[in-house]
């Protein structure tokens, strides 16, 4: 194939490559981004990001242009080795340098690339440019994908609120309607800075104030719904708690009556302030009942479980003599089976243990001691091999 034969067929393939290129920079300035970009109010991160992919976009289109010019000049030239010269060689010039300024006018230094180096630049400032856009875009969705539902959620709950006539629940969402109406604003002049610490820490203590409002108004609304259950319920613990402090006392005093030493005393009586916390439900609004209820549980639970374990420490006392009074009588048959219960020490020990067991208050760390020393008398050498039993 002859030079005049090739040259077409290279100048058609870069009148496609043109036409691709075009197409690509329409598409480009067609992104869902450059209408976010091109909007006026644009700041922060973006701002600055973008006042550099505008310039790199800008030069795209003027290298775009130098491309048309130098492929229309091959197209329109007769000349085979000018056209090849013009597709092929450093024809496209992309600046100018003074190099000196003399009498007879300034001597500029040009310097040109070749349409392939042309396409290359272009290529690597597309890429640039594409990926801001695409950061831009996929940014300001991820935003708008976590906000709508708490929009939703703020919308729901000023419905409930009305319904329920909680006025500083209604005002709440509208606060919080209005800062996040701010928050979505400054995404859409700075959408690369929805990532930024400063940002997600904001669009984070909303959410949790959102989640809290919307738990509060729904624990209301169910409230409402079962009040006479809730508020039985509400009673019966509270007596349930009067009721455990009678058997907390009770063995307190069992255990006083009974065991030699310190017994613990039993907490703070709060039955005054449960009976005044139950009292006060039935009034205010509803969600003011839903605080004072959970308010009212709380407290409850932290009265139940000191009495609880009241209650454990004292009957723990009584039920430890009464172990160590049935291991006494096991040791007791013991010494029957091996022949021994008549043997002087035997005897006497036992006779420790059944006074210190068996006395009123029992002395229950004297008692082990003895117990245990009993043990060790039966299992001395010379009876019948056994495995000692640890008092503990």
């Amino acid at each position: 194939m002859n030079d005049g034969q090739a040259a077409p067929a290279d100048l058609a393939g870069r009148i496609a490559a043109q036409s691709a290129i075009a197409a690509a920079l329409i598409d480009l300035e067609g992104h869902p981004a450059h209408t976010l970009l091109t909007a006026p109010g644009l700041t922060g991160t973006t701002e600055r990001r973008w006042s550099v992919g505008k310039a790199q976009l800008a030069a795209l289109w003027d290298d775009f242009a130098r491309y048309q010019t130098v492929v229309a000049a091959a197209g329109d030239t007769a000349d085979p080795a000018e056209r090849q010269r013009l597709l092929t060689g450093p024809s496209v010039e992309v600046g100018r340098t003074v190099v000196a300024d003399r009498i007879t006018g300034r001597e500029e230094q040009v310097e040109r690339i070749t349409l392939d180096e042309l396409t290359a630049r272009m290529d690597r400032s597309f890429g640039e440019v594409r990926d801001l856009l695409r950061a831009v875009h996929e940014q300001h969705q991820a935003h708008v994908a976590r906000t709508t539902p708490l929009a939703e959620s703020l919308s729901s709950a000023r419905r409930i609120a009305a319904t329920l006539d909680a006025e500083a629940e209604t005002i709440r969402a509208r606060a919080l309607s209005t800062r996040l109406h701010e928050l979505g604003e400054a995404a859409a002049h700075d959408p690369l800075g929805t990532t930024e610490a400063a940002a997600l820490a904001r669009l984070d203590a909303i959410a949790a104030e959102v989640e809290q409002l919307a738990d509060r108004l729904t624990t209301a609304a169910r409230l409402r719904g079962g009040w006479a259950a809730e508020l039985a319920e509400a009673t019966r613990a509270v007596t349930a708690v009067d009721e455990l402090r009678g058997r907390a006392a009770a063995a307190r005093a069992r255990a006083v009556e009974i065991v030699v030493g310190p017994v613990a005393e039993l907490p703070e009586d709060h039955g005054r302030e449960l009976h005044s916390r139950l009292a006060a439900l039935d009034r205010g609004s509803w969600t003011t009942r839903a605080t004072a209820m959970a308010e009212l549980q709380a407290a409850i639970a932290a009265a139940t479980a000191e009495l609880t374990t009241a209650h454990q420490l004292a009957t723990g006392l009584i039920d430890r003599r009464a172990e160590l009074r049935g291991r006494y009588e096991a040791y007791r048959a013991k010494s029957v089976r091996l022949g021994r219960a008549e043997e002087p020490e035997v005897l006497r020990l036992a006779d420790e243990v059944r006074e210190l067991l068996w006395t009123r208050p029992c002395d229950l760390a004297a008692a082990t001691r003895a117990l245990a020393a009993y043990q060790r008398a039966l299992n001395q050498a010379g009876t019948a091999a056994t495995t000692p039993e640890e008092i503990t």
